[in-house]
């Protein structure tokens, strides 16, 4: 059998000389070739290679330095051998270290790779016998002998060897594509071998094959070379790794276990399970060992974003948070921690205590802060030494054993867990096992009367733990931050604020933010709030047919159509709610908690609606008036959150750009078609101003502006309205679609507004008008009243009137408002006839609606609900 010999040389030509010199003398009668690869050497080194060459060794030459995979894999298309040896050119060959390589391929079956034993040439020392995988998850070499139970066996199997020097069937080679080249320099062996074994092929150690090896004396420093490698191997073979990692466990948890300094802080399911593998009663990976071992990957993966991908700690912590975390599902609980003794602060264990960490948090470390009390001398009950133990995960146990008496703070550090796991943290008292026993004996027979009574005396003294008492937990920290402070209040020892930094809740808004209608503006208002409340939020635009022109671009560049966060809000009707599912998938509101921003303008929610709530956790309501109406109904919370009112107030001469008159004084009303005329009711601003105009002195001072939309869809109300308007003196009708910031210009331009409205739900242009200055003339019933005052505007009188038949879904029965348009006619006129008056009104209404809908009142709605939210 030919063998083919694979030097890749990178300089060091003294090396080399050495390695060839010691190869030619140790390789025997054996028929071979020699490839010697200058991988980018310089000239020296070159020319000294080209003196190497003779009839049974040639030299390849790479174009630049290449690495170490694809010198091999050079070597390897060239070679003519049946068996190839990848070969570093730091080595020193000994007699005999051939043979037991070769015989490996003959005794055993389906052998892929062979490797062998290293010495250091310094040393002498072993370097290399074999690989194997630390519980960490460290790739390493094995430095000691491969000892069976008697002796050093020939050979022994090893998940991986080096490529230092190793043996491997040429076709076999080329099948499995060589070395993978993607890996610079460092971790192409590890993943041959791994490639090997996923096929079936063994890979072994030839335990009397020594070489020598100059050990780091072409080895490179590490760089992020290494790192880059690692997290290559990492990524493609992370099972394999773990369960590697994962077959040392029970060899380092039964050592560790002798060094325990309590009994009760071992474990009896890990003791027993890593006993049985031990002796191999058990097969496979040990379950704590693999979860260990996934542990440290995740470790990995969070270091080489870091180094690797510049990230920060907190783009870290917040990736693991966005991916994993379910505020909304996951809870902050304890249970064994009592906090009923009142001689001293803090919580108390009787023998276990659990804790759980919601995922997503990248828990590192936990530590227990509080104090050890002196025992008093006096009771006997209280005497004796206590510690800690903490298991996390079922995977890992630490502990403390005995704890000083005093002020103590327990740190344990690298916990076991995965950011997509809760963490669950068991608490265990050490030194109360007698005491505890006795406590139980102390209950159980305090009523027995034939046990003595001085035995039950005796017992009796126990039963309120006065020693568990003395190990008084004040805090636990998770990561160095407080996350339960029982010291602080027992009752409640939850850091709210540490959840709620944690949650990271976010809101989707989900609207039609192009609609020029009402309920796309609220999905506007909404977005602005949201952006006001420093809460992450996304804007995700409605798919729901809308009947609306689609013209507003305020928010167009921020739409998207995913709800990256835990809570949705649609603004839609009611009736719209089964459309999401069918429009954005099921999946949209699975694991959300899902608000319905509802607006409705009767007194009377209609039953046949309520089906929709089923959609729903809870709906908000821009009034208290709606709010009454759907919560009658509703099986969910039903919360008033108004809109936000804040814009940038017109400055340009609107009075001009729209064709309306500079001296009158003007009265506007703006309403949309689509919102139904019945119920904007534009027939009684008519009737006031005619009232307070027509025929007397001041008709030539006043006009009245009517702003409307959507008249393409109801030619039949327009026509109406044309009608009501034809015997108005000094009227302007404006019925083409206006931007939002002309409509504001509109109203700022205007005097003073009036609505004399049957209903609203919120009244979105009479807010406006308040920001704007302007004083109102509203009807004072429904949601305006609760913010249109005598102090701020002018309340309008009404009575309530069923209506006589349905219009859209407000169905006839159903009450409404009047207005009266003779009192608004009074306040009409006052307006025109009083300016001071009329400012005074302005002034106060643009006070009372920024507190009311202010940015910051509204935002801060927004936080503390989801605040609550976040904490049931």
């Amino acid at each position: 059998m030919k063998l083919s010999f694979i030097i890749p040389v990178y300089n060091h030509l003294d090396l080399t000389q050495e390695c060839l010199r010691t190869l030619r003398e140790t390789v025997g009668q054996q028929d071979y070739e020699i490839a010697l690869v200058n991988d980018g050497c310089d000239e020296a080194t070159t020319q000294g290679l080209r003196d190497l060459r003779d009839d049974r060794t040639t030299v390849l030459e790479n174009a630049g330095n290449q690495g170490f995979a694809h010198s091999n894999n050079v070597g390897a298309m060239h070679a003519s051998g049946e068996l190839l040896f990848l070969v570093n050119n730091d080595l020193v060959f000994q007699a005999g270290w051939l043979e037991p390589m070769l015989e490996a391929f003959s005794r055993h079956k389906k052998v892929g790779m062979v490797g062998n034993v290293q010495r250091s040439v310094a040393t002498g020392e072993i370097d290399h016998a074999g690989t194997f995988v630390s519980p960490k998850g460290t790739i390493s070499h094995r430095r000691e002998e491969n000892r069976g139970f008697f002796r050093v066996p020939a050979y022994s199997r090893s998940p991986i060897v080096t490529g230092a020097c190793c043996a491997i069937p040429r076709d076999l080679y080329l099948r499995l594509g060589g070395f993978d080249e993607a890996f610079v320099n460092g971790g192409e062996d590890v993943d041959l071998c791994l490639r090997l074994a996923k096929l079936g092929y063994k890979v072994l150690v030839a335990n009397r094959s020594v070489v020598l090896h100059h050990v780091s004396a072409t080895r490179r420093d590490p760089n992020a070379n290494d790192e880059w490698n690692s997290r290559l191997l990492q990524k493609r073979w992370s099972d394999q790794l773990a369960s590697l990692a994962a077959s040392s466990w029970p060899d380092r948890y039964l050592a560790e276990a002798r060094q325990v300094p309590h009994p009760r802080a071992l474990d009896a399911k890990l003791l027993r399970d890593a006993l049985s593998r031990f002796l191999m009663l058990k097969k496979g990976p040990a379950p704590a060992g693999l979860y260990n071992a996934y542990c440290e990957q995740e470790r990995n993966e969070r270091h080489w974003k870091s180094i690797l991908d510049g990230w920060n700690d907190e783009q870290i912590k917040n990736e693991e948070r966005n991916t994993h975390a379910t505020p909304l599902k996951d809870r902050y609980e304890f249970s064994g921690l009592y906090t009923d003794s009142t001689s001293v602060a803090g919580a108390w264990i009787r023998e276990t205590a659990t804790l759980t960490i919601p995922r997503g948090a990248l828990v590192s470390s936990i530590t227990l802060k509080g104090q050890l009390h002196e025992a008093n001398p006096i009771m006997k009950e209280e005497a004796g030494r206590l510690g800690i133990a903490i298991k996390v995960n079922d995977a890992a146990i630490s502990s403390k054993f005995p704890v000083d008496e005093g002020a103590f703070s327990l740190e344990f550090d690298n916990i076991p867990a995965r950011a997509q796991d809760n963490t669950q943290i068991q608490i265990k008292l050490l030194g109360v096992e007698r005491s505890n026993t006795y406590a139980y004996l102390g209950r159980k027979l305090s009523s027995v009367s034939i046990i003595p009574r001085p035995v039950r005396k005796h017992l009796s003294k126990f039963r309120a733990q006065r020693l568990n008492k003395r190990f008084a937990i004040h805090s636990i920290h998770i990561n160095g931050e407080d996350v339960f402070n029982f010291a602080k209040d027992g009752a409640n020892p939850l850091n709210t604020e540490y959840v709620l930094r944690h949650a990271h809740l976010g809101v989707n808004i989900v609207g039609w933010f192009k609609a020029e209608l009402g309920i796309g503006e609220s999905a506007r208002l909404a977005a602005k709030a949201a952006k006001e409340s420093g809460l992450p939020y996304s804007l995700v635009n409605l798919k729901v047919n809308c009947l609306a022109s689609q013209g507003d671009q305020t928010y167009a560049d921020e739409l998207s159509d995913k709800n990256p966060h835990p809570v949705n809000i649609f603004h839609l009707d009611a009736p719209q709610s089964p459309d999401i599912d069918h429009y954005h998938g099921k999946s949209f509101r699975r694991d959300r908690y899902n608000i319905a921003y509802w607006a409705w303008e009767l007194p009377d929610f209609p039953d046949h609606w309520t089906k929709h709530f089923q959609y729903f956790d809870e709906v908000w309501t821009p009034s208290n008036f709606v709010r009454e109406a759907v919560a009658m109904k509703a099986p969910i919370p039903v919360l008033t959150v108004p809109h936000c009112i804040h814009f940038t107030i017109p400055d340009r001469d609107y009075r001009q750009e729209l064709g309306l008159p500079k001296d009158k004084f003007l009265y506007t009303f703006a309403y949309d078609l689509n919102s139904y005329q019945e119920r904007k009711n534009p027939r009684a601003a008519i009737e006031a101003f005619k009232a307070a105009f027509c025929g007397t002195d001041r008709l030539n001072d006043a006009a009245l502006v009517i702003k409307i939309h959507s008249k393409g869809n109801n030619q039949e109300s327009y026509q109406e309205l044309l009608e009501l308007l034809k015997d108005v003196p000094n009227y302007y009708l404006i019925d083409r679609t206006l931007s939002r910031e002309m409509t504001y210009g509109l109203m700022k331009a205007c005097d003073a507004y009036i609505s004399l409205h049957r209903s609203e739900g919120f009244g979105l242009t009479v807010a406006e008008s308040m920001y704007l200055e302007r004083p109102v003339i509203s009807t004072n019933w429904s949601a305006t009243a609760e913010f249109v005052t005598e102090s701020n505007g002018c309340p309008v009188d009404y009575k309530l009137i069923p209506l006589e038949k349905s219009h859209g879904p407000y169905k006839g029965g159903q009450i409404w408002a009047d207005p009266d348009p003779l009192d608004a006619a009074k306040h009409m006129r006052r307006l025109i006839d009083d300016s001071d008056y009329a400012a005074k009104l302005g002034k106060q209404a643009k006070k009372d609606i920024t507190g009311l809908c202010s940015p910051t009142r509204v935002a801060d709605l927004y936080r503390r609900r989801l605040r609550s939210i976040a904490l049931w």
